[in-house]
């Protein structure tokens, strides 16, 4: 009986856990613009965050690496909320400029207010860059997501 009702607990405890999680994903909708004026140590990317964490965005790119047609490219970034909210991390991403297209992974390096349960979490980023007439990079939509 007591073999039974162990295997019950392992096969409730397997069959139920992976399924459960603390902390849901967050999302939200990246909306930045290019500032090429203030390379090389200012945030060239900046803008905002809007869905499950709302906030001003931005970010500072600390290395990169041109390989064939993409570029890989190494950042910290920065998104204030209201109220003391802060999260910052560092990502490394890879452009691929055959589609103009942009991903990253990083972490939550830094994070404070009701945001605070957030630091460790890994990040992914993604979107596509937009030109304008005279082909100038100007934009950078995408998704930011905290796992």
């Amino acid at each position: 009986m007591k073999t039974l009702l162990v295997f019950a607990l392992v096969v409730i405890v397997l069959g139920v856990a992976p399924t459960l999680r603390a902390d849901p994903v967050l999302r939200g909708t990246m909306d930045l613009t290019f500032h090429p004026e203030n390379l090389p140590d200012g945030p060239i990317w900046i803008g905002t965050i809007s869905g499950d964490i709302n906030g001003d965005m931005s970010f500072i790119n600390t290395g990169g690496a041109y390989r064939g047609s993409s570029e890989h490219f190494w950042e910290k970034w920065l998104i204030t909320g209201t109220g003391g909210n802060m999260l910052a991390g560092t990502d490394k991403g890879v452009v691929v400029y055959a589609n103009l297209t942009y991903r990253m992974n990083g972490e939550v390096t830094e994070a404070t207010g009701d945001w605070a349960y957030l630091l460790g979490r890994p990040i992914h980023a993604s979107g596509v860059l937009e030109f304008d007439a005279e082909g100038n990079l100007v934009a950078a939509p995408g998704t930011f997501q905290i796992e």
